[in-house]
């Protein structure tokens, strides 16, 4: 479960699921019943849920550190969708040796196949800045802007213990 930092009313919560099945299971048992029942009250907008699929995924590690900065980006690229693949394995797998890197996924929607989600966590907001500031980030942004069919929308996270 996470809160975003400059928005402290807006949450995200990241879930993995073998397969299509457990995730209806899950949802229809009692307990995620109701708590979706607890949440409601306090929405103020609909609950944005996205089922995405694995582009370009490194080892899952079971736990972050405290203090670790989550960063959720939204990016779509303009069909075909190979076009946004080609631009965001390259920024993926360097982005998982620079130092304070802990996770760097690229997943997409496979109703909206050219829509990307691109999950990172680093270990500390100066790691995210060198990441932010690394010539192949860079250099992927300048690329991807010739590809995008919308903005960029990047957005800091901190997770909720």
């Amino acid at each position: 479960m996470l809160q975003r930092r400059e928005r402290e009313n807006h949450f995200a919560l990241l879930e993995t699921w073998k397969d299509q099945a457990s995730l209806d299971a899950h949802s229809k048992a009692p307990h995620g019943r109701a708590a979706r029942r607890r949440v409601k009250p306090l929405q103020l907008a609909p609950v944005d849920q996205r089922l995405l699929r694995e582009v370009s995924n490194g080892p899952l590690r079971a736990t972050f550190p405290a203090g670790a900065w989550y960063v959720l980006t939204h990016a779509d690229a303009l069909p075909p969708a190979a076009r946004g693949v080609d631009a965001l394995k390259p920024l993926a797998t360097a982005s998982r040796v620079e130092t304070g890197n802990l996770r760097f996924d690229v997943l997409n929607q496979p109703t909206r196949q050219n829509h990307f989600t691109i999950i990172e966590v680093w270990e500390s907001q100066k790691a995210l800045e060198a990441h932010a500031a690394a010539a192949h980030t860079r250099t992927f942004r300048d690329a991807f802007q010739a590809i995008t069919g919308s903005l960029y929308d990047e957005r800091l996270y901190k997770r909720l213990d």
